[in-house]
C-alpha cells in the first residue's frame, strides 16, 4: 500500500503526504476523521478514519516478529522534529533593525564608589599674616644711640678745639696755622660722627626691609 496519501481541503487536493504527517494532523484538529484522502498510486476516495484504519490493519500483518518486538520494547511512532518556516521564524524573531536599538537601550550600570573610598585633597593650613612680630626685627637702637652720642661727643671737641685755639691765639703762643689744623680736624671729626650715624640708620632700614621681604617671599611659598 502506498505510504504517501492525498488530502482533499475546500475541494483542493493537498499533499502528498505520509502516514506520519496525516496521524499528526488529526491530532491537531487539522484533518477532521470525514476529510477526503487517497492514495498517491491512485484509487477512491475515503475518509481519513477508514484511511487510518486500512494502515493499521497493514501495520499489524507486516510480520508477527516486529510485532512481538514492539510490544515487549513498547515502542511509540516517533514524532518528526518540528520545524518552523521562514514566515514563522522571521515574526517571532526580532529583526536586525530592532537588535542594535535593544542593545544600545541597555546600559551597563554604574559602579557605586563609596564617598569616604575617594582620597580627599590635603589642604595646607597657613597661618594668618600678621604682620612681621617685633621680636623678628633686629635691634639696632643701641648702634644708632652710638651714632648720636659719637656725634655730640664730636662737635664737643670741635667746641673745645675752638675754643682752646682761642686761648692759644691770646696767649700769643700758636700761630694762625695750628689755629686752622685745629679748627679743621675738630670739623671733620664732627662730620664722621654725623656720617656714620646716618650709614647706621639707613643700615637698620635697609635690614628691616630685607627682613619683610623675606618673610613675604616664605608665605608665598609656603601657599604654592
Amino acid at each position: 500500500m502506498s505510504n504517501q496519501w492525498f488530502v482533499k481541503i475546500d475541494g483542493k487536493a493537498q499533499g502528498p503526504l505520509n502516514e506520519l504527517q496525516i496521524r499528526k494532523l488529526m491530532k491537531m484538529g487539522r484533518i477532521e476523521p470525514d476529510t477526503e484522502v487517497r492514495p498517491e498510486s491512485g484509487g477512491a476516495w475515503m475518509t481519513a478514519a477508514e484511511a487510518i484504519q486500512i494502515l493499521d490493519q497493514g501495520t499489524n500483518t507486516i510480520d508477527p516478529i516486529e510485532a512481538l518486538i514492539d510490544n515487549v520494547l513498547g515502542t511509540s511512532t516517533p514524532t518528526p522534529p518540528t520545524t518552523l518556516s521562514d514566515q514563522d521564524f522571521s515574526q517571532n524573531s526580532p529583526s536586525d533593525s530592532e537588535t542594535p536599538a535593544k542593545k544600545a537601550s541597555v546600559t551597563p550600570p554604574i559602579p557605586q564608589v563609596p564617598t569616604a573610598s575617594v582620597p580627599q585633597p590635603v589642604r595646607n593650613q597657613l597661618p594668618k599674616w600678621s604682620g612681621i612680630a617685633k621680636d623678628d626685627v633686629p635691634k639696632y637702637g643701641e648702634l644708632e644711640t652710638y651714632g648720636w652720642l659719637s656725634a655730640i661727643l664730636g662737635v664737643l671737641i670741635m667746641v673745645s678745639s675752638i675754643m682752646i685755639s682761642f686761648a692759644e691765639a691770646n696767649n700769643e703762643r700758636a700761630t694762625q696755622g695750628s689755629v686752622f689744623v685745629i679748627l679743621l680736624f675738630g670739623f671733620l671729626q664732627a662730620v664722621a660722627f654725623l656720617t656714620a650715624s646716618a650709614l647706621i640708620r639707613g643700615f637698620r632700614h635697609g635690614l628691616q626691609d630685607l627682613r619683610k621681604i623675606t618673610i613675604c617671599a616664605e608665605h608665598t611659598a609656603k601657599r604654592a
